[in-house]
């Protein structure tokens, strides 16, 4: 919400507000969500001139309800902000093809970056309000992250097929997004339990991206002609209890 403020979310069907003063998390409200939204699996606040929730999970559709300015940073108790939930009006702001798992503000904050268990990673323009699916996506598998660069002009996700893939933006409305290229990071996982995460940072006013949480730790660099290159900067050493997967 902001720096002294933290929003999260689980299966419980709780949310839960967090005080972050003092170095140290202490838990000031729990709000339930209203059974009208479906089993949700994860949430994002985006704060300006109103307040807006969004919201996804089982039934594969990004939606968000809208509150006063502010209304998450205030000072009301369990029961008004639930009863201020249960009041509020619901919008769609997206339809996926599978149950949506993770809502996430990209680095502009300028775009709500959608995981779900689709091949491709789909985002919605908080400005616009427009979305759009960055394909040919991870093939067989499920996008796990994505992210825009701090240009505006580039996508890069990352799937359960070991892949970043690169893509950018072909039109000044950003409605369309055409592929440029994949580097392999790691080996393709075929089951939830040996999930290699990694995740992307695009390094400020350039065209690198920092690559973190698999087996090692790299940068993509990419030219003025969109050519890619990945260089390993820490390798983990892999023993033999812990196979690559195949």
């Amino acid at each position: 919400i902001n720096s002294q403020r933290v929003l999260t979310v689980a299966t419980d069907s709780i949310i839960k507000l967090w005080s972050t003063q003092g170095g140290s998390f202490k838990l000031e409200n729990e709000i339930e969500i209203p059974s009208a939204w479906g089993e949700v699996q994860t949430v994002a606040l985006v704060s300006g001139a109103e307040d807006k929730l969004f919201f996804g999970g089982a039934g594969k559709t990004v939606e968000f309800a809208k509150f006063e300015a502010g209304f998450f940073a205030g000072s009301s108790s369990n029961s008004e902000f639930t009863a201020k939930l249960k009041e509020a009006t619901t919008e769609v702001a997206l339809k996926v093809k599978s149950p949506v798992l993770k809502l996430r503000l990209t680095q502009d904050s300028k775009w709500l970056s959608v995981v779900s268990e689709d091949e491709a990673l789909s985002l919605y323009n908080l400005e616009g309000g427009h979305s759009v699916v960055c394909g040919p996506g991870h093939k067989e598998c499920s996008v796990k992250f994505g992210e825009v660069d701090s240009s505006g002009e580039y996508v890069a996700t990352t799937g359960t097929d070991g892949h970043i893939n690169f893509y950018k933006f072909t039109d000044a409305h950003k409605r369309e997004v055409k592929y440029l290229s994949k580097v392999k990071v790691s080996e393709k996982t075929v089951t939830a339990d040996k999930e290699q995460h990694f995740e992307l940072q695009w390094l400020p006013e350039s065209q690198s991206m920092l690559v973190g949480g698999s087996k090692h730790i790299g940068i993509v660099n990419m030219d003025e002609d969109d050519e890619t290159q990945w260089d390993i900067m820490h390798e983990e050493r892999i023993s033999m209890d812990d196979p690559i997967q195949k």
